[in-house]
This record gives C-alpha cells, structure tokens and sequence, in this order.
C-alpha cells in the first residue's frame, strides 16, 4: 500500500524507510503498526530498478546493431549503384 502510494504520488523510493518511520511514530493504533514494513518490498524495487537499466542498455544494444547492419546494407547499394569497386575506373 505504501509503495503504490508513493508510485502514485511519483515519491523517489528512497525515502521509503523514512516515510516508514514517520508512519510508526504518527500512529497509535498497534495492530495497523503491525503491518508496515518495507523490507521485501525495497529489495523488489532495487530488483525493477536494475531490471529496467538492463532492458534500456540491451535496446540501445539492439539499435547499434540494427544502425551498423542499415549503414553496411546502404554502403551495398551505393558500391551497386557505382557499379562495384572493381569497375570503377582509376584517373
């Protein structure tokens, strides 16, 4: 509940352990106390976090390479047009 609170409310999740604290000392009512905690949940996070930065090095992967096979492809074509390197008359 608090996670989506903060997500929501767009909170770094930095301050999740603090914002914890906050809630333990703010509220009188035990049982509620009971089930705040944040110690799965920040491991999870930090596991999302890493797992988009490596989603977002393997796109940029992915667009090198398909950038690299475009510019070879095009390099083809022209050499084609001008008639292969081994026509090409040296002046």
């Amino acid at each position: 509940m608090i996670l989506s609170m903060m997500a929501e409310y767009n909170i770094s999740f930095s301050v999740a352990p603090k914002l914890v604290e906050l809630i333990r000392e703010c509220c009188n009512d035990p049982k509620a106390l009971a089930g705040v905690a944040l110690d799965r949940c920040v491991a999870e996070e930090r596991k999302k976090d890493l797992d988009q930065q490596v989603h977002v090095l393997t796109t940029i992967a992915k667009a090198k390479s398909i950038k690299q096979h475009a510019i070879k492809k095009a390099f083809k074509r022209h050499q084609s047009a001008l008639g292969g390197p081994s026509k090409r008359r040296k002046y």
